[in-house]
């Protein structure tokens, strides 16, 4: 007489873990049967920022693909790790999730305007060479200064920001006066 028992079904994962970085939205990883039978498997998350897709699914021998998102908006800059588990009747596997947001960063493209003795409109551009979006607003310390727009935000588009100096009912000389811009992505002033 002869005994034979079949292992039944056993979860393989190609990826215990998927780092997104600064930049990456979506991953993958396979889910495969490499027992006999049928596998039948179910994942959960445990974040708000990640979703993933399929959340069940079924398996003999082909490779069932998941992927996993993530959502950056609404998060501050940092690092942020979850988890994928994956339960299954040939035993369970967490996949360990993680991604970085780095801060924006304001850049100006001139710290300095200079009116002559003539000119009185010039523009200067906000620019953020970091990730996420900048938010920035601008004041100015002289009443001969006026500026559009004075706040704003960007992402990876330049704003464009006009200032017009008004010398009327002013005496003869020169004048100087800061634009101070603040912002979440550092501060800088164009004299």
């Amino acid at each position: 007489r002869v005994l034979f028992r079949s292992p039944g079904p056993t979860l393989s994962v190609t990826s215990t873990a998927l780092d997104f970085n600064a930049s990456q939205n979506t991953l993958t990883f396979s889910i495969t049967n490499v027992g006999t039978q049928t596998l039948e498997w179910n994942i959960s998350d445990n974040q708000d920022w990640m979703s993933v897709s399929p959340t069940s699914g079924s398996t003999t021998a082909e490779q069932d693909i998941v992927t996993v998102t993530v959502d950056r908006s609404g998060l501050a800059a940092g690092d942020y790790s979850g988890s994928v588990t994956v339960t299954s009747n040939g035993g369970d596997q967490v996949v360990a999730v993680s991604m970085e947001i780095l801060p924006p960063i304001l850049v100006v493209s001139s710290s300095l305007l200079d009116f002559g003795s003539t000119e009185t409109n010039q523009t200067f551009l906000i620019t953020n060479i970091g990730a996420g979006t900048l938010n920035w607003s601008i004041s100015v310390d002289q009443f001969w200064i006026s500026l559009w727009p004075s706040s704003g935000s960007t992402s990876t588009e330049e704003d464009e920001i006009s200032v017009t100096v008004d010398r009327s009912g002013l005496s003869y000389g020169s004048y100087s006066g800061n634009l101070n811009i603040t912002s979440d992505g550092g501060d800088a002033t164009v004299s």
